[in-house]
């Protein structure tokens, strides 16, 4: 069963939500800004439509407009949402609109990866839900499997039905729509998760708890920026762009770094002899010969380096 909302920004002018109430509106997702931390990039009814939905019982979420085509962009964004919120109890949790051709729209696809999961695991990290809203084009031609697979999809198609064939919880049918309380037209929605309108989940939300995988590939991450200048995304996933770095960048014999020491502790932790060096940053020929055991052990390819597989092993 599809329920029946809409979505708003300051182009709606003053709204009389007592009326949107009474014209059968279930809920509200409200443009808190757009782009980066700036607060003249707040939208100008953001704080009045929080208000007045927090006011009169209407379950809400928000949405930011991305202009972001760098990482650093994609974080500042994040930051620029969370000062936004903080304090508030969003039941329709936030919203990552990519949609600009001239920003976003010309990176490449791991580039536009990688600003998605910045935002939305900045935001995550916070205890909010998060999720990501595009066209069906944006979603079929640009957006990564990966997205689409771990974050909710909002998925905008002005038509009598949705053609985009992957999951999603929201369908933005209308730019059009008529609705009592506001001028002229707003965009309509269809919300297919009728849990997140529920009274209980207003509770406050709970930060997100990292299990300890996670940790180990933030770690590794780190190690590969600060040896490599990769300019990784330190989320805790081994995506696409992690994997580059991974396999351009293998350990073998007498390479030195952040990677080899990130390599020889977890061969510790998983109680394999590295010599009597230990932890030394330094992959001689007992770290490689190591390696060469844990490969075998799980059926890697035994070459005594530290490839993809070997890594994913590893941070197990």
């Amino acid at each position: 069963m599809s329920v029946k909302g809409i979505d708003v920004s300051e182009f709606q002018g003053k709204i009389d939500w007592d009326k949107v109430k009474s014209d059968g509106i279930k809920y509200a997702i409200l443009r808190c800004g757009f782009g980066m931390d700036i607060t003249s990039q707040d939208d100008s009814y953001f704080k009045y439509n929080m208000e007045q939905c927090e006011k009169l019982g209407i379950p809400f979420g928000v949405y930011l407009f991305s202009y972001a085509n760098t990482v650093e962009k994609a974080r500042s964004e994040a930051q620029h949402t969370l000062r936004l919120i903080k304090g508030h109890k969003l039941s329709l949790g936030v919203w990552y609109d990519i949609e600009d051709n001239n920003t976003s729209g010309k990176v490449s696809k791991e580039m536009l990866t990688n600003i998605i999961n910045t935002y939305c695991n900045t935001i995550k990290n916070e205890g909010y839900c998060v999720g990501v809203y595009c066209s069906v084009s944006w979603l079929d031609n640009k957006i990564e499997s990966q997205i689409k697979n771990n974050y909710p999809i909002w998925v905008a198609q002005y038509y009598s039905k949705c053609e985009y064939t992957g999951k999603y919880v929201l369908w933005q049918y209308s730019s059009s729509g008529k609705v009592n309380g506001i001028s002229g037209n707003t965009d309509m929605n269809y919300l297919y998760d009728e849990s997140l309108l529920d009274d209980e989940s207003k509770e406050p939300v709970k930060p997100v708890i990292e299990d300890e995988e996670t940790k180990r590939i933030k770690e590794l991450q780190k190690a590969l920026n600060k040896d490599f200048n990769c300019n990784l995304v330190v989320d805790g996933i081994i995506g696409p762009a992690t994997t580059k770095e991974i396999m351009n960048n293998y350990l073998k014999y007498y390479t030195k770094g952040n990677f080899v020491k990130w390599t020889q502790i977890q061969l510790k932790r998983k109680c394999y002899d590295i010599g009597s060096y230990e932890i030394d940053s330094c992959y001689g020929r007992d770290t490689e010969k190591a390696i060469k055991n844990l490969q075998k052990k799980y059926n890697i390819i035994i070459d005594g380096c530290t490839g993809i597989e070997t890594v994913k092993v590893l941070a197990k």
